[in-house]
């Protein structure tokens, strides 16, 4: 599987979901039919996107949209991004304000995260194996298979110590789509 067919594999499962909290699950069901290899190479690309994503920048925004973000709720953003999609994840790579054009920011519990894209290769995995494998093993032989790189360093880490209002200086039109971060945008 290369990148093409990483985010081919992505939005064919999007239109089959019938919200992105299902994407996981299809996911899971699309690439359990396919060799080993490719759900190994899937899992490498996943861990590349987030990877690229993993930028103050692209941080900063988070703190914008939710009115502040700690390191696991960035993590589950950055899942939550790459199930937008090829062109929308690429596009808040460039420029994290692009956010501000999504129209609905679902995800876990209606926020903009996706924990369960997390897991999707090795279940996908272990799903393969079938019933009567055991569980255990298979994901062990999967960790063996996936690489061990660890996560780079974060770009553009000076920006970390920017405050909020200078992150929505930063990020006018999320700003101005979140003033008070998403928790203020829904009905109380």
């Amino acid at each position: 599987m290369n990148r093409e067919e990483f985010w081919k594999t992505i939005e064919e499962a999007r239109s089959e979901s019938a919200s992105l909290v299902d994407l996981p699950g299809q996911l899971i069901q699309r690439l359990s039919r396919r060799e080993e290899c490719e759900i190994v190479a899937f899992a490498t690309l996943f861990t590349e996107c987030l990877n690229e994503s993993f930028d103050a920048k692209l941080w900063l925004a988070a703190v914008v949209i939710f009115g502040g973000c700690g390191d696991d709720k960035f993590y589950d953003f950055r899942c939550w991004l790459i199930a937008q999609g090829q062109e929308c994840y690429e596009a808040a790579i460039l420029d994290p304000d692009t956010l501000a054009d999504i129209g609905v920011f679902a995800g876990d519990d209606g926020y903009p995260l996706l924990q369960r894209m997390i897991a999707v290769s090795e279940r996908a995995f272990c799903k393969r194996a079938g019933p009567h494998a055991d569980e255990f093993t298979t994901c062990e032989r999967f960790a063996r298979m996936i690489s061990s790189a660890s996560r780079p360093p974060l770009k553009n880490e000076p920006l970390v110590q920017a405050t909020g209002l200078e992150a929505k200086l930063m990020f006018p039109r999320l700003a101005t789509r979140f003033p008070n971060g998403i928790r203020g945008t829904f009905p109380r």
